[in-house]
């Protein structure tokens, strides 16, 4: 971001560099640089070329909630009652979401949702598998299936990520 971004902020709030946020996160420097390069903290700037970063302590405090509200892998698959196939089947089809640069990547608020909305038992998700895995199975090419999915010739489809 630019030096103008910047100006966006709460000017009294405590600018700290990469180090300092990384601590308040439990993150390396590099992935706070990461985070930072991606947008993730909002009034971020980085000073003339090839200077630190500046973060607003606000900012990184609030990445930091966020972070609190994750999970991981194992502790999500348990919660939903659910193994390691189905999980990742849950991730592959846009029910769930992996959060980049988190050191726990799945979101305590999604596990909940799915449990309270019953949407692995919504026929519309129960039985869907990979396009891949349904090739093999119909002994087709992955790419033949999908434009069969796209023509309307077979049931399918499409995640949040445009994939059948």
């Amino acid at each position: 971001m630019t030096a103008s971004a910047f100006s966006l902020s709460d000017p009294s709030d405590e600018l700290l560099s990469l180090a300092e946020v990384g601590r308040i996160l439990g993150a390396t420097r590099m992935t706070v640089h990461r985070m930072a390069v991606a947008g993730q903290f909002e009034g971020a700037y980085q000073g003339p070329p090839r200077k630190n970063w500046q973060i607003p302590r606000t900012s990184a405090e609030r990445v930091a909630v966020e972070w609190s509200r994750r999970i991981s892998t194992g502790a999500a698959a348990a919660m939903l009652g659910v193994g390691t196939d189905k999980f990742r089947e849950l991730l592959r089809t846009g029910l769930l979401t992996r959060h980049r640069y988190s050191p726990d990547p799945i979101s305590i608020d999604e596990v909940q949702h799915l449990i309270d909305t019953d949407a692995l038992t919504d026929p519309v998700h129960r039985g869907r598998i990979p396009t891949r895995q349904a090739a093999q199975a119909l002994g087709l090419n992955p790419n033949t299936l999908s434009h069969l999915a796209g023509a309307d010739r077979i049931p399918a489809t499409r995640d949040r990520h445009g994939r059948w």
